[in-house]
């Protein structure tokens, strides 16, 4: 279903294959011009790959094996950015533009890479969709209507009789299919832990994921596909009360 409204705080898509070593030595340039004018702002970030041991004197030791740049490019409003690394692209929303534009931008995008740095294989396809449902008004505990019940009641748990508030409740769960998996994370996070939850706040976070490879060329069909599986998931969450905050688009 489309609403006029969403509370999603990031939508990430996440592709990875095999290593391109021409990453591994220089910069994207030739990426870069053709994507330009869409994401002209651009940062290197680095990635440290760290190893740990413990000695036979039962010290830790960690020794960083790699550095990974990993370029990031932004639209102009930086609500928008692309991640390219040597083995994965990822795109991330700020702001969901709905799910057909993001199917074109991102197909666009991957067409773009392909005719720079052609891959034939996926070693990994994700889509997370982060909501953090926020409510101006009302106890900060109370999600009748507004939260599934059976979610309300796994996040409220048992109750004390003590005088004790509720800090945290944070939980999540894992489906396992044929070709995806999906994880769910749920509950009453509290940012200003571990003071007593004080603001109505409720999360959802849906991560689906492939099982093995993929051709390549199947990219944009995964996301298609791994939107319908979350937002089935969404709809089994969540009450009419917020589909009525969030108006039916």
């Amino acid at each position: 279903m489309r609403y006029a409204k969403d509370f999603l705080t990031s939508v990430v898509y996440e592709i990875r294959f095999s290593p391109i070593l021409a990453l591994k030595k220089d910069a994207p340039a030739a990426y870069q011009t053709l994507i330009q004018t869409e994401f002209p702002h651009v940062e290197e970030q680095l990635e440290l790959g760290v190893s740990a041991a413990v000695t036979a004197q039962s010290a830790l030791q960690a020794n960083i094996q790699e550095q990974k740049s990993i370029w990031v490019f932004m639209i102009p409003d930086r609500t928008a950015a692309l991640s390219v690394a040597c083995d994965f692209l990822r795109l991330e929303f700020r702001r969901y533009p709905g799910i057909e534009r993001m199917k074109a931008d991102f197909g666009l995008l991957w067409e773009k890479f392909q005719a720079t740095y052609p891959v034939q294989t996926l070693t990994r396809a994700g889509l997370r969709y982060i909501n953090q449902v926020s409510l101006p008004t009302g106890d900060a505990l109370d999600w009748k209507g507004y939260i599934g019940q059976h979610l309300i009641d796994a996040a409220l748990g048992v109750g004390r009789s003590d005088g004790s508030r509720l800090a945290r409740s944070w939980h999540e769960m894992h489906w396992t299919a044929e070709d995806h998996r999906m994880a769910f994370r749920f509950g009453i996070f509290n940012s200003d832990f571990p003071s007593p939850v004080a603001h109505r706040e409720f999360i959802l976070d849906y991560d689906c994921f492939s099982i093995g490879e993929s051709p390549a060329a199947a990219a944009v069909e995964l996301l298609g596909r791994y939107n319908g599986y979350v937002d089935v998931m969404f709809e089994a969450s969540i009450g009419d009360e917020l589909r009525h905050v969030m108006g039916a688009g």
